[in-house]
C-alpha cells in the first residue's frame, strides 16, 4: 500500500489515518530518496488506501456494542462457557483411552 508523497503530507497522513483494510497505523518510510506511507502491518496486509482514525475507532466501538447485544439476546441458545478442566496426568489420560 506504499504511496510516495511530500514529507509534510506524509507526516499529516500518518498521524490522522490508518490502513483501510486492517486499521493498523501508517508508517512514514523513505525509499530511493522519496517519502512513502505504508501500513505498519505490510507483511500481512495488502490493503489499499486509508481511513481516518476517527472512523476506525467509531467502527470498533460499534462492533463492541453489537457483540454485547448479540451475546445478551442470544444467551438462551449459546452454549454456556465453562471453566477449563483441571490438568490430568499423562497416566490418567492413557487409562481413559484404554492403554
Amino acid at each position: 500500500m506504499a504511496q510516495p508523497m511530500n514529507i509534510n503530507l506524509a507526516m499529516w497522513t500518518a498521524r490522522r489515518y490508518v490502513c483501510a483494510r486492517c486499521w493498523h497505523h501508517l508508517l512514514l518510510t523513505v525509499h530511493d530518496g522519496q517519502d512513502w506511507i505504508e501500513c505498519s502491518n505490510a507483511a500481512r496486509c495488502d490493503g489499499q488506501g486509508y481511513v481516518t482514525k476517527w472512523y476506525a475507532e467509531r467502527r470498533l466501538e460499534e462492533s463492541y456494542w453489537d457483540l454485547r447485544d448479540a451475546r445478551q439476546n442470544l444467551q438462551s441458545i449459546l452454549p454456556v462457557q465453562t471453566a477449563p478442566q483441571s490438568k490430568r496426568s499423562e497416566m490418567e489420560i492413557l487409562s481413559e483411552l484404554g492403554y
